[in-house]
């Protein structure tokens, strides 16, 4: 038992030394397997990225595999937390999601959920997380729900923090009330 801790501590340390990013390499704990030509497979993954000493980001998932030979991570039933300065600022949940471990790039897909500390929340079939940018977008049909009123469309930009959402076409907006858009109006872009 103790040598297999150790095989994998030794894996996880290779995966992060191969890892290269603005980022600090994650770090993370598991099973061993190799299944489906996978380097590391793991049930009850939990992975932690930081910049200059501050959270970035946090990933969960119920299974996750590591394919190092392609720098590629994908994962089953997760839950991606950001930050920003330290603080939480957003939360992802997806059914499933890839992860390209050199530029820290996530292709989340399924029923893909998004809610903001700020309360404003977002579902689609699909999101993808552009690191270098930090910028999330998605091609497909979204929904966009803040105090009260619904946004609805095609495409979307976003940032981490969902302060700045932009619906990029077909955009429907519900409202309890005229007000109540007018009011909210001013803080979405579309």
């Amino acid at each position: 038992m103790r040598g297999r801790l150790g095989l994998l501590a030794l894996m996880c340390l290779g995966l992060a030394l191969m890892s290269t990013a603005c980022e600090r390499a994650p770090l993370a704990s598991g099973s061993v397997a190799d299944t489906d030509g996978a380097s590391l497979s793991f049930n009850g993954f939990k992975v932690r990225a930081s910049h200059e000493g501050k959270l970035v980001w946090e990933a969960e998932a119920v299974r996750a595999k590591v394919y190092q030979q392609v720098n590629r991570a994908e994962a089953e039933e997760v839950t991606l937390t950001y930050y920003q300065n330290g603080r939480r600022v957003s939360q992802v949940q997806a059914d499933k999601a890839d992860m390209d471990l050199k530029t820290y790039d996530v292709k989340a897909r399924g029923d893909v959920r998004v809610k903001g500390t700020n309360g404003v929340s977002l579902t689609t079939s699909q999101l993808d997380w552009d690191n270098v940018k930090q910028l999330a977008t998605s091609q497909a049909r979204v929904r966009v729900e803040r105090k009260g009123t619904v946004l609805t469309g095609l495409g979307l930009h976003a940032d981490r923090a969902l302060k700045d959402v932009q619906i990029l076409e077909d955009v429907q907006a519900e409202a309890a009330s005229v007000g109540v858009l007018q009011h909210e109006g001013d803080g979405w872009k579309h």
